[in-house]
C-alpha cells in the first residue's frame, strides 16, 4: 500500500478510532509496529534477508510517521477531544 492515496486517511481514522480507548502515545503505536516487524522476521526464519529487513523497516518507519502526523493533527484540530 506504499504510496497509495488512501493510506494517510486510513491511518488517521485508525488513530481516531483508537482514541476511544483513551490517549495513546505515538510511542505505543511505534512499539506495536516494532513487535509486528519482529514477529514477521522471526516467522521468516532463514529466508529473512538484509534487503527484506531494510524494506520492512522503511515501511515501518513510514507507518510510524503517518501515525505521528495523525496524532499531531488530532491535537491541533480538536485538543479538547484528543488531549494527548
Amino acid at each position: 500500500a506504499a504510496g497509495e492515496w488512501w493510506v494517510p486517511s486510513h491511518m488517521a481514522t485508525m488513530v481516531d478510532l483508537h482514541s476511544n480507548y483513551g490517549p495513546i502515545a505515538a510511542e505505543r503505536y511505534a512499539a506495536f509496529i516494532d513487535i509486528v516487524l519482529a514477529c514477521v522476521r522471526d516467522a521468516c526464519g532463514t529466508v529473512w534477508t538484509t534487503a527484506a529487513a531494510s524494506a520492512w523497516q522503511e515501511q515501518a518507519e513510514a507507518l510510524k510517521a503517518l501515525i505521528h502526523a495523525a496524532i499531531a493533527d488530532a491535537k491541533r484540530l480538536a485538543p479538547a477531544v484528543h488531549p494527548r
